[in-house]
C-alpha cells in the first residue's frame, strides 16, 4: 500500500501589503479628482458631495476678493496665490464662481422642487459646517493642489519659485532649486512652467 502525500511546494511568499499613507491616498485621489484631494488634505478625511461643492466654492469666492483690491494698497499684502492668478486668470477665477454658484443654485432648486427637505437640511448642515471646519490635515500638499486646481482650470503653468511663495515655503533661497518642492509637484501632478 503506497502512502500519498501530497509533495511540498515552495513556500509561497507573501506579497507584503503597501501601507496607505496618508500622502498616498492623497496622491492616488488626486488623479482622479482635485477638488476632492485637495479637502482631504486639509481635512485628513473626505467631505461629502454638497461639503466638496461649498468648500471649493467658498475657495474660490476667497480667492476672487483676494484679487479685488481694498482701501489701504500700502498695507495690503496679495496672497501668494492671488499674486499668481493676477497674471492673467482672475477671468476665469470669476467664471468658476459663477459656475460653481450655479451648481448650487441648481441642487437646492431640485430639492425645492422635489420636496426634498432632507437635501436642503444637507445643506444647510454644510454650509454651518463649512464656517466651523478648521483644516487639520497636511496643510503644504492642500496648498499645492489648491494651486493646481486654479492652474488646470486656466491651462497655466506656474513657475517653481512662485510656488514656493505661495506655499509659503520655509526655504526661498533654496540652493538645490526646491528638490523637494519639486518631488512634492511631481508627487501631484502640478503645472509647473520649465525651467530656465
Amino acid at each position: 500500500m503506497m502512502n500519498h502525500t501530497p509533495m511540498k511546494t515552495e513556500k509561497q511568499k507573501l506579497i507584503p501589503k503597501r501601507r496607505r499613507t496618508f500622502a498616498s491616498q492623497i496622491r492616488t485621489l488626486a488623479q482622479t479628482d482635485i477638488v476632492a484631494a485637495e479637502l482631504l488634505a486639509s481635512r485628513g478625511k473626505q467631505f461629502s458631495e454638497i461639503e466638496t461643492l461649498l468648500a471649493n466654492y467658498y475657495d474660490v469666492l476667497g480667492e476672487l476678493q483676494s484679487l479685488k483690491p481694498s482701501g489701504d494698497t500700502k498695507t495690503q499684502k496679495p496672497s501668494g496665490n492671488s499674486r499668481i492668478c493676477s497674471k492673467g486668470v482672475a477671468g476665469a477665477i470669476r467664471e468658476f464662481t459663477e459656475r460653481d454658484r450655479m451648481k448650487l443654485c441648481l441642487i437646492f432648486i431640485r430639492a425645492v422642487d422635489s420636496r426634498d427637505s432632507k437635501k436642503i437640511i444637507e445643506i444647510a448642515e454644510a454650509v454651518d459646517f463649512s464656517k466651523s471646519f478648521k483644516a487639520s490635515g497636511d496643510r503644504l500638499r492642500h496648498d499645492i493642489l489648491a494651486l493646481k486646481n486654479i492652474l488646470d482650470r486656466c491651462r497655466v503653468r506656474c513657475p517653481i519659485r512662485d510656488v514656493a511663495e505661495a506655499v509659503n515655503w520655509p526655504d526661498m533661497k533654496s540652493q538645490d532649486g526646491f528638490s523637494r518642492l519639486r518631488r512634492l509637484c511631481a508627487e501631484l501632478n502640478f503645472p509647473l512652467a520649465p525651467s530656465r
